[in-house]
């Protein structure tokens, strides 16, 4: 419409009998002016909405890309990826945003070379047990501190440690687990947050904690 718009108000003025020669040219460069940034805004948008579009993956081929690469892990693995998580991961509920999350996440762990026997099924599994119980609110603060790995590569020794325990963490409240100990919180509320300066926190609200 501001195209159109415009070319007919050039028209009109051209043809008008008023307007003077000079006057008509310094308006018709005007005027192309203004419709060459109209057309560039608009191209910018639609390539922006390209790159949107383009980064938008297939959950069903996804599931059988993982199903595959679950498969060299063990065939357990692979079944549990088949049924267990795609089953939860394809609710309606789930929605196709939080879908495409999961799998940005999934393919910034591939790229900085988090194992995916340990830290990336690690984060399969916690994510089906948030997604079985549809439990959003946990769901938007776990991946609020993942994203401090995501803006830092280097750490990735801890972010798969993190992933690695997110089943149990969800399930039986655990914070730490080693051939050493095992701190586990038992009837409380966990809260996932970021510190003053960025780095994941589990905060620990009207529980016990057990080693």
């Amino acid at each position: 419409m501001c195209v159109t718009a415009g070319r007919a108000c050039i028209v009109g003025n051209l043809w008008g009998d008023k307007a003077s020669a000079e006057g008509g040219r310094i308006y018709l460069r005007c005027m192309i002016q203004r419709l060459c940034l109209v057309l560039m805004v608009l191209g910018m948008g639609t390539l922006s909405y390209a790159q949107t579009s383009d980064n938008v993956e297939d959950a069903a081929a996804f599931l059988k890309e993982m199903e595959r690469k679950a498969s060299d892990v063990g065939s357990g693995e692979a079944k549990w990826i088949r049924r267990d998580f795609s089953y939860a991961f394809e609710e309606d509920a789930v929605g196709e945003e939080r879908r495409q999350e999961f799998i940005r996440m999934v393919r910034f762990l591939e790229t900085n070379r988090i194992k995916f026997s340990t830290g990336i099924l690690g984060y399969f599994r916690g994510a089906r047990v948030v997604l079985e119980h549809q439990d959003w609110k946990t769901w938007e603060d776990w991946h609020a501190q993942l994203a401090h790995f995501q803006s830092r590569p280097k750490e990735r020794k801890a972010c798969e440690s993190y992933l690695s325990l997110s089943e149990k963490l969800f399930q039986e409240g655990m914070l730490f687990s080693s051939s050493a100990a095992t701190w586990l919180v038992r009837q409380g509320d966990l809260v996932l947050r970021l510190d003053a300066s960025g780095k994941p926190v589990i905060e620990c609200k009207g529980g016990t904690l057990v080693c």
